[in-house]
């Protein structure tokens, strides 16, 4: 999953600034949905905030997954096992980014959806 992640930040690393103006575009576009018109319909709300939460995480895959990965040159204990324990929280982070991403997919599909057929 790491080596997957690490590919795809290095290919992708040059869209950086394009999700960053996504994510102030989204939280604008929900203020102002929020206070500047009326009538608003709550899955409107929820659709800018999902994208606002996505191109935040994928920020956050570029910037966190770009690093490159320690690896183990010292022969001793102690080094080993800071590695380790280095690797592994990047694989609980790659873990948590990947189940946020997905939740937050799946939901935002859920309120486009539910705009389609309530609207």
């Amino acid at each position: 999953m790491l080596a997957f992640y690490k590919k795809w930040a290095k290919k992708l690393i040059f869209l950086k600034p394009l999700f960053k103006l996504l994510f102030l575009l989204s939280i604008l576009g929900f203020v102002y949905l929020l206070f500047f018109t009326k009538n608003t319909t709550p899955y409107a709300l929820f659709i800018s905030m999902s994208l606002a939460l996505l191109s935040a995480l994928f920020w956050l895959w570029f910037v966190f997954f770009a690093k490159a990965l320690p690896t183990v040159s010292k022969s001793g204990f102690w080094h080993k096992t800071k590695i380790g324990f280095y690797l592994f929280l990047y694989r609980l982070v790659a873990l948590l980014l990947t189940i946020l991403l997905l939740a937050v997919v799946f939901l935002g599909l859920r309120a486009v959806l539910g705009i389609m057929l309530f609207s």
